[in-house]
């Protein structure tokens, strides 16, 4: 609600983020860094970092191998850390280059209904389901379940 069209037409957002949460978001990136060179240099085993679908790039080429999100997840709630997972499984190991740039949160409520999670038996079998190699989205960019058009676009 305090972000006013002034303030993106002039990427002040410093303005509406509170030095609190700031502090959390810079902590987040250090966090995730030493993630990624725990895993490259330890080649750690299992998945600690997530993936933050607030703002990330990626090789096309990889999105593409695990076909993307999986468009099973219904909601909120699970896909970032699914698509994660898959690519972590795939092979590919990333981290989070963004410290001085970060996105902002539009407020959707909690991804929890009646103290359970959205998604929940679905993210647990897709995580059983990774642990077996199938790393590709069955519903992702190719066979996908609406009549969304894809669109995938070079930021520069």
């Amino acid at each position: 609600l305090r972000i006013t069209p002034e303030i993106i037409l002039n990427h002040a957002y410093d303005q509406v983020i509170r030095r609190k949460n700031l502090r959390k978001i810079k902590r987040q990136y250090f966090k995730d860094y030493y993630y990624f060179l725990e895993t490259k240099l330890l080649t750690r085993r299992g998945y600690k970092p997530k993936l933050r679908a607030g703002v990330f790039s990626i090789y096309k080429k990889d999105l593409l191998m695990v076909n993307g999100f999986d468009e099973r997840f219904v909601d909120r709630g699970g896909e970032d850390d699914d698509l994660g997972r898959r690519l972590y499984a795939a092979g590919v190991v990333g981290f989070n280059p963004f410290y001085h740039e970060f996105p902002l949160h539009l407020y959707h409520p909690p991804n929890r209904q009646n103290g359970q999670r959205v998604n929940r038996d679905y993210y647990e079998q897709r995580q059983k389901e990774i642990r077996q190699g199938k790393v590709r989205a069955e519903h992702g960019i190719e066979n996908s379940l609406g009549e969304d058009e894809i669109r995938i676009m070079d930021i520069k």
